[in-house]
């Protein structure tokens, strides 16, 4: 009977939930890697959606009610969207808006209950944790034995890319610059279960891995957000510690994080020309063992063949170079200081968004739109399956209706959260995991200016993102300025 009921109250936990997709997206890239599929996994989160969205209904449905019902305007416009375009992937894209019901309305909820909020929101931290660890360390391992390689999905003929690649460690994430911002998100968590168990040798071991996969990712956006995300978490440890805010302390914390920061941004080069530098000479090491044993080979063959080892002498003995891996990124910044998004910006604005203004072009469609109609254009040429931009994202593939929705959103949302924050934060229970968490969700949203893994997408980040933002709306949203 106490089996039944642990197990039934495991089924209808939301925070059981958001652990499994997170592992369900785990093994997602893995099957991009073509070792293996897990289609019945996808099945297995629907149901468990369905569960939860009959069994909880009213918490669900409170939820919305208080605090997203534009979002549900949102998923109703997008809809209409989906049938304006039923030619372009239009099962995939009712999929992709059955997935953002389940992000927008159930990973947001949280019982009244602050206590069990904060545990689930903690397991969730480990679990994103231990998905990056063992992510990066696979990634550093495919760096050091040279392994790389490009995956296509069969359908849609996206490219995953794996490994190192042209200066830049994309590894098990398929692309360097989430794979950088999950390092970062992941150094955040640590720090904080570094407060509550200081003794915890992983964290250190975490720590090692997740700063050695950002220096070889090589990318600008992840250095971008480790110089945002450690800095304003810096902030508010001097914050607290002085415990107020004035405009002194607020220059003083900021002084001090961004110089920690940059002085370790600083580090990175080197350590990424040694870890370059050390792995071309094993290589050349390792390529000159085996022509040695292949001369050796040679001359034992030589005594009984006669002629014929002429012939393997000139094939065998020829000393093949090894292939140095490259050191330095490749791309245009250059010509173009955004790496090409700023043209895959223009491009889906003019002609895509125009084509469609008012209900877009979808998400999982406009390829194939964009093929039939703009064959010539750059994002078609170019092969780009992402915008680089949430917001150009939403405007191109939900139309003005969809951002118009989407917009009022978030105003409301910074206006109820961004307004109230730190005096609430001052008085919280548990500040250091609540900072933690806004800090998060501020480096999610400065990441939609540079790429399209929150709003109207499935990723890790996203799941993130909504399971963060729906904490911050269930325990600051409702609550007046310098009170609980």
């Amino acid at each position: 009977m106490k089996i039944q009921k642990s197990a039934e109250n495991g089924l209808l936990s939301i925070t059981f939930f958001r652990s499994f997709i997170i592992l369900y997206w785990a093994l997602q890239h893995i099957r991009l890697l073509q070792m293996t599929r897990f289609q019945f996994l996808t099945y297995i989160v629907a149901a468990w959606a369905a569960l939860l969205l009959i069994r909880r209904h009213s918490l669900i449905l409170n939820n919305i009610k208080r605090h997203y019902l534009l979002l549900l305007l949102f998923l109703g416009s997008y809809l209409a969207t989906c049938f304006f375009n039923i030619p372009y992937s239009f099962a995939d894209n009712v999929q992709l808006l059955v997935w953002e019901f389940i992000q927008f309305f159930i990973l947001t909820c949280y019982v009244e209950d602050e206590s069990k909020g904060r545990d689930g929101l903690k397991q969730l931290m480990r679990m994103f944790i231990l998905y990056t660890f063992i992510f990066s360390l696979c990634s550093l391992v495919m760096f050091w034995f040279n392994i790389n390689g490009i995956a296509r999905e069969a359908v849609s003929g996206e490219e995953f890319r794996y490994g190192y690649r042209n200066g830049r460690l994309f590894g098990m994430y398929g692309s360097p610059n989430y794979g950088a911002l999950f390092s970062v998100i992941s150094i955040l968590f640590t720090m904080y279960m570094r407060c509550e168990n200081p003794k915890n040798c992983f964290w250190k071991l975490n720590y090692l891995i997740q700063f050695y996969y950002l220096i070889m990712s090589e990318s600008r956006t992840g250095k971008m957000v480790f110089l945002l995300g450690v800095s304003i978490e810096y902030l508010w440890k001097y914050a607290y510690s002085k415990k107020r805010m004035t405009r002194k302390i607020l220059f003083k914390g900021l002084a001090a994080g961004i110089l920690i920061c940059t002085v370790l941004l600083l580090c990175f080069r080197p350590v990424k020309d040694i870890s370059v530098s050390l792995y071309n000479k094993y290589m050349v090491s390792r390529q000159a063992e085996r022509n040695s044993g292949k001369r050796m080979n040679t001359a034992g063959s030589s005594r009984t063949e006669g002629n014929i080892t002429t012939v393997k002498t000139a094939v065998n003995t020829s000393v093949s170079a090894p292939v140095p891996v490259e050191n330095a990124r490749d791309d245009r910044i250059d010509a173009d200081i955004s790496n090409g998004r700023i043209s895959i910006w223009k491009n889906a604005l003019n002609p895509f968004f125009i084509s469609k203004p008012l209900f877009g072009v979808t998400q999982l469609g406009y390829m194939e739109y964009g093929r039939q109609y703009f064959p010539d254009s750059y994002i078609i040429t170019e092969n780009k399956f992402s915008l680089h931009n949430d917001f150009i994202t939403i405007l191109t593939c939900s139309g003005i209706v969809g951002g118009v929705f989407l917009g009022l959103f978030f105003f409301i949302y910074l206006r109820n959260i961004a307004g109230n924050i730190w005096n609430v934060l001052c008085t919280a229970d548990n500040p250091m995991l609540d900072w933690t968490i806004y800090t998060v969700v501020l480096l999610c949203m400065a990441t939609m200016f540079f790429s399209d893994a929150v709003l109207l997408n499935i990723t890790t980040e996203s799941l993130i993102f909504w399971s963060f933002t729906g904490y911050l709306f269930a325990h600051f949203g409702d609550r007046r300025k310098g009170s609980l």
